[in-house]
């Protein structure tokens, strides 16, 4: 029986030298820069490794550690500030 390769999407982000990489119908990304940066709207965040703020309108945050998964109904301007590296999977919206 033959055995599937293994896609380990952290390696996958590590090596792709800070620039996103298409993945899994998404984008993973390894974000090392600690200052906060303005994205366009995804429709889900997922943090694979680190921890990551997600600053949302009218003053509220969302705070995501490994394996915390956001996602949103509509489309919503945020602004992602790493507390540590962090490599994330995120998706945009149809």
């Amino acid at each position: 029986m033959d055995v599937p390769d293994v896609l380990n999407l952290l390696d996958l982000a590590s090596g792709a030298d800070q620039h996103p990489v298409p993945a899994l119908g998404a984008v993973l990304e390894q974000v090392t820069d600690p200052e906060p940066r303005h994205v366009l709207p995804d429709q889900w965040y997922m943090v694979l490794a680190g921890e990551l703020i997600i600053d949302l309108p009218y003053g509220d945050f969302r705070i995501l550690r490994a394996n915390d998964l956001l996602v949103f109904d509509e489309a919503v301007d945020v602004t992602l500030t790493p507390v540590e590296d962090v490599t994330l999977l995120r998706a945009a919206l149809d």
